[in-house]
């Protein structure tokens, strides 16, 4: 079933670069560049760090899952409840693909209340052990992939608003350090609006999800 949503091949989405291929050759669904632009806004707006991690889930070899995003949307639900104990404000975005494998797999963006998550990696492993205990594979490993940032080699990055208190020229740097974390996040967050895999998932069944903005 062919995805309705309107796409585009364009190099940029509200003035924001996105990864459409190096030729323009990949096209990227506007609901979902939409969604993850909000979502960075979003965090940005209540947190004056926030860090942006990025990683990707698969399930073991021979699991039975009935092919429906029950197990994404319990990972969801566990983090957020999770994030509403501990009080570090995540937002989650998910997007299913699948190949001409057995399993789907899904991408997903998680932001976090840098001034509460201090370590990346950390986060990470939590997000592997809660996984793993929403598939009942206790031990497992690899079923997270931690995404690396290519420029800093680190699994997350650190976007900070610019202080209010900083002088004149101070501030300037740090909004220039802002704009191009911003921006560079927003980049690599759009390799989750690509339209290849996705038209693979059943017909009514949800091709991305996550989080309410609250």
């Amino acid at each position: 079933m062919t995805m309705s949503y309107k796409k585009t091949n364009n190099d940029k989405f509200k003035e924001l670069k996105i990864n459409n291929g190096n030729f323009g050759e990949y096209s990227c669904y506007e609901i979902i560049l939409e969604r993850l632009n909000n979502m960075l806004n979003y965090s940005i707006s209540r947190y004056s760090k926030v860090i942006f991690i990025r990683f990707d889930l698969r399930f073991p070899e021979g699991y039975r899952t009935n092919g429906r995003n029950y197990e994404v949307s319990n990972l969801t639900k566990r983090l957020k409840e999770q994030s509403n104990y501990k009080n570090y404000g995540l937002q989650l975005t998910w997007v299913r693909e699948q190949s001409t494998t057995k399993h789907q797999h899904y991408h997903c963006i998680a932001l976090v209340d840098g001034n509460k998550v201090r370590n990346a990696k950390s986060f990470l492993d939590k997000i592997s052990i809660t996984w793993n205990k929403v598939l009942k594979t206790p031990g497992a490993r690899g079923l997270v992939h931690y995404c690396i940032n290519d420029i800093s080699g680190q699994p997350g990055t650190l976007i900070r608003r610019p202080s209010p208190k900083a002088d004149h020229q101070t501030r300037i740097e740090q909004e220039k350090t802002f704009q191009s974390t911003f921006n560079q996040c927003f980049r690599w967050a759009s390799y989750l609006a690509k339209e290849n895999q996705k038209d693979n998932t059943p017909f009514g069944l949800r091709r991305f999800g996550g989080t309410q903005f609250k």
